[in-house]
């Protein structure tokens, strides 16, 4: 499942005096303005990154290409990858 979105930057300019319950009304912002919520867009930017650093370097692991995408760990990528596309990556590559 690949979010596919457009993000209006003057509508959604971050506050530099933002109180910490902000945050909350910042990602449901995010969520009316851009159509999916904040860690859906991450997830997808990240796996964005993931695809283009895996297919463009030679022999480098999906660990590597994971961390490199902003991934935290393997454990994490494979939640998110699982969770976008319907199977692990290692099956879903082959």
């Amino acid at each position: 499942m690949w979010v596919s979105f457009k993000f209006n930057c003057s509508s959604a300019q971050p506050d530099d005096q933002a109180e910490p319950n902000d945050a909350v009304a910042n990602r449901r912002t995010f969520r009316r303005e851009v159509g999916v919520p904040i860690s859906r867009y991450r997830n997808s930017m990240r796996l964005g990154r993931f695809w283009e650093v895996y297919r463009g370097a030679r022999d480098i692991s999906m660990l590597d290409a994971a961390l490199a995408a902003g991934f935290g760990c393997y454990a994490q990528f494979f939640r998110v990858y699982t969770d976008a596309y319907g199977k692990g990556p290692r099956e879903a590559i082959r």
